[in-house]
């Protein structure tokens, strides 16, 4: 078994400045996450309006083709306006 050493005591001044680069580096990485966690928040708000968009963009084709086909005469109408035009 290893025999327990004890290590130097810090002077006042050291410890203080240990203190403060522990601090600092704590800080750093928090503002670090933070910016991970903005990043991350702004590229899921980003996704959710590109799929709005295309939803909806999908949605106004959808609503202009019922629309175009509602208004297109149906195929039968058309033959019988052929023949009526023909007889003339």
């Amino acid at each position: 078994m290893p025999a327990l050493l004890e290590r130097p005591k810090l002077s006042n001044t050291m410890a203080r400045a240990l203190h403060r680069h522990v601090m600092m580096e704590r800080e750093r990485k928090r503002q670090e996450e933070e910016e991970v966690d903005k990043m991350m928040e702004q590229k899921l708000r980003d996704e959710q309006e590109r799929r709005r968009k295309k939803e909806m963009e999908e949605r106004m084709s959808l609503e202009e083709t019922r629309e175009q086909v509602s208004l297109t005469p149906s195929i039968p109408h058309l033959k019988q306006c052929l023949t009526c035009w023909t007889n003339i």
